[in-house]
């Protein structure tokens, strides 16, 4: 999985990754292969948070094409 995929990252759960289906995917250079849980820090709030690999399968794959 490239590192910038998940840039700013504070952890990355390899054990939830979930295949995803790039035939799906409106993607410029790289396609997603996988989506995994990613935990982040709110850049305004500083509150931690987690972008779950379902939340980015839906984003990829589903509304990320409805946008266009």
């Amino acid at each position: 999985m490239p590192r910038h995929f998940f840039f700013g990252a504070l952890a990355v759960h390899h054990d939830t990754a979930v295949r995803a289906n790039i035939e799906k995917q409106n993607y410029s250079v790289c396609p997603r292969h996988w989506y995994m849980d990613a935990d982040f820090k709110c850049e305004r709030c500083g509150q931690e948070f987690t972008w779950t690999a379902k939340e980015q399968k839906g984003w990829f794959e589903d509304y990320l094409l409805e946008m266009l």
